[in-house]
């Protein structure tokens, strides 16, 4: 008798398994974190919730542009 796949069917399993845990260990996003303990107290935040395109805040932001490469050499900033 004649088969239509050129390769026994039970052949493929192996290749589909692959599949299906590559597909389960992509793309899983952001781990949650447990809270922090009471103990720590938060002392700084910006949340950098303005218009798209804006400056962050230049109160808590500045520019540092020291050139020079700073102790090791990087010529861009």
């Amino acid at each position: 008798m004649k088969t239509r796949f050129p390769v026994h069917p039970a052949a493929l399993v192996p290749i589909f398994l692959a599949a299906a845990l590559l597909s389960f260990s992509c793309g899983g996003g952001a781990t949650l974190q447990p809270p922090p303990p009471a103990s720590y107290k938060l002392v700084w935040s910006d949340e950098f919730s303005g218009p798209g395109g804006a400056s962050p805040d230049s109160s808590k932001w500045t520019y540092d542009v020291g050139g020079n490469g700073w102790g090791n050499n990087e010529l861009e900033y």
